[in-house]
């Protein structure tokens, strides 16, 4: 199987953990409430089986993908230029330094 053809949806560990709780916690539902039971069995599956189909179907989780992208670049261009701001006068050094070394480096014309 090539890595094209895993599916590339997948549940983060938060999600997974609570999933796990949920699972868990049936038998206090059992215990607890037990008319309610046979409804969260049903939501469990539910969750288990049938959301991440449902996701990819609507297209909810590209969308959810491409606004986490769109938000991701937004958050990194603010820190590139808030580190370009607060480092500018280095930055400036820096390329004077270096057109200092191209210039020393250029081969000097005979006249």
């Amino acid at each position: 199987m090539s890595t094209l053809d895993k599916p590339t949806f997948e549940y983060g560990p938060i999600a997974r953990g609570s999933y796990h709780a949920m699972l868990w916690s049936t038998l206090l539902v059992g215990l607890f409430i037990p008319r309610y039971v046979f409804t969260y069995i049903l939501f469990l599956i539910f969750l288990g089986i049938g959301l991440r189909p449902l996701l990819i179907a609507t297209g909810l989780y590209q969308h959810f993908q491409e606004h986490s992208a769109n938000r991701d670049d937004r958050i990194n261009q603010k820190i590139k230029q808030g580190y370009n701001r607060s480092h500018a006068k280095e930055n400036s050094r820096q390329k004077d330094k270096i057109n200092e070394m191209r210039k020393k480096m250029m081969p000097k014309k005979n006249s």
